[in-house]
């Protein structure tokens, strides 16, 4: 390799700084508001396309998926990075080989990652137990990877009984953080 050739790392970190340079730029000229923020995800989903991409796509289909605030695309300066890596099948050597290679070059960046890493079988049954994950899927867009995988998970989560589940247990959570505060 030649040395005067930027490291994947380098360039991925400068991508990185860019991202943030630019929303800091728009935070000082007093328009750091939605379209800032916008802008700043769509940069954002960039670098983890090229980090999908390097990672060498396994043997079964996996979709990288934003959720929550990220997913909205209202992705803040200092805010972590909330991801849905869903399998089409079991997870296996060659997906947590993927998984390496997509997740520890954004940990090597410092990036704060929340993420879950699912089968879509997972989502056969309502995971009761997780309301703020339930919360997060409302709001789910793909990223990178296979888009066929991103519509079944939309098909099986997006159903009336679930969303019914998701408003009872957001009442309840407010109920107890109105309790707490």
């Amino acid at each position: 390799m030649s040395t005067t050739e930027p490291s994947a790392g380098s360039t991925l970190r400068s991508s990185l700084d860019a991202a943030r340079d630019e929303l800091r730029a728009d935070i000082a000229r007093g328009t750091g508001g939605r379209a800032a923020v916008e802008r700043h995800a769509d940069r954002v989903d960039a670098l983890l396309r090229k980090l999908y991409t390097d990672a060498g796509v396994p043997g079964a289909p996996v979709a990288i998926i934003a959720l929550g605030g990220y997913g909205r695309r209202h992705l803040c300066l200092h805010s972590d990075i909330d991801l849905l890596v869903l399998f089409g099948s079991r997870i296996g050597p060659s997906e947590e080989r993927f998984l390496r290679g997509f997740l520890h070059p954004l940990w090597d960046l410092g990036v704060v990652v929340g993420h879950q890493v699912r089968e879509i079988d997972d989502f056969a049954d309502l995971e009761t137990d997780n309301p703020e994950f339930l919360l997060a899927l409302l709001d789910a867009r793909l990223v990178a990877g296979a888009r066929p995988l991103f519509d079944r998970l939309g098909a099986t989560f997006h159903q009336a009984s679930t969303h019914a589940y998701i408003v009872k247990a957001l009442v309840q959570l407010i109920q107890e953080r109105h309790a707490k505060f």
